[in-house]
């Protein structure tokens, strides 16, 4: 498999000078395509550190982040924007949904921002849902669905933009255990259709359901 993600060297330093604290210590890393990875690690490990920067919401302050043989270090911020909304799905642990939206809608926003025009949104919204299984929950607003069920919309909207790179970030932290293994199975199938997956997660079990573990520890790779 070709090499999607290549960290080298990376740091993040914050309070720099006598209380400086390294949240990234000299992190280097490399994911293939099509590769479901998991990063856990206790609170303060730097899970949330490494996840900003893989997700190009942050830089490093020394190191060198690639992604697809780009240099991330070396973009404008027009282009990470751009970047962010082509080649990264992002799953939160809050599902983010907008309440007044329907499902569809939701699914809808980033072909909005996009700018595609509205003809064009609702086909590609709807193959998003039934992907992940909410084909009768549609027309259904945050409100109207179980937890499970909005989260499944965050990951229909994250999909949205066949981005190549989805990153979910403590994706069952608000679910009850049996909630989370249905969501875990779609991100399990989202990856047997060839979707490269990194899964942020302080809990081993979560972990469990990627291919590959990276266990974080006082900003380390241990």
């Amino acid at each position: 498999m070709a090499e999607l993600i290549c960290l080298q060297h990376i740091s993040k330093i914050y309070n720099k000078g006598k209380n400086e604290v390294r949240a990234l210590d000299d992190i280097s890393l490399s994911i293939p395509a099509g590769r479901f990875v998991a990063i856990t690690g206790a609170s303060g490990s730097g899970k949330s550190t490494l996840m900003h920067i893989l997700g190009c919401l942050d830089t490093p302050d020394h190191g060198s982040y690639f992604l697809a043989g780009a240099d991330m270090r070396k973009q404008s911020s027009y282009t990470l924007s751009r970047i962010r909304r082509q080649k990264i799905g992002f799953v939160f642990q809050r599902f983010h949904l907008i309440p007044t939206l329907t499902a569809r809608e939701n699914v809808q926003l980033p072909l909005v921002y996009a700018g595609i025009p509205a003809r064009r949104r609702t086909a590609p919204a709807e193959q998003a849902l039934r992907l992940v299984g909410l084909d009768q929950r549609m027309d259904h607003r945050p409100n109207q669905l179980s937890g499970g069920q909005q989260q499944r919309v965050a990951i229909a909207r994250a999909l949205i933009n066949d981005p190549p790179v989805l990153l979910a970030d403590e994706p069952t932290g608000n679910l009850d255990s049996n909630t989370g293994e249905q969501i875990l199975d779609i991100l399990q199938q989202l990856h047997r259709r060839g979707k490269t997956i990194i899964l942020i997660t302080h809990d081993p079990r979560v972990a469990d359901a990627a291919e590959t573990r990276v266990l974080l520890q006082d900003g380390k790779i241990v």
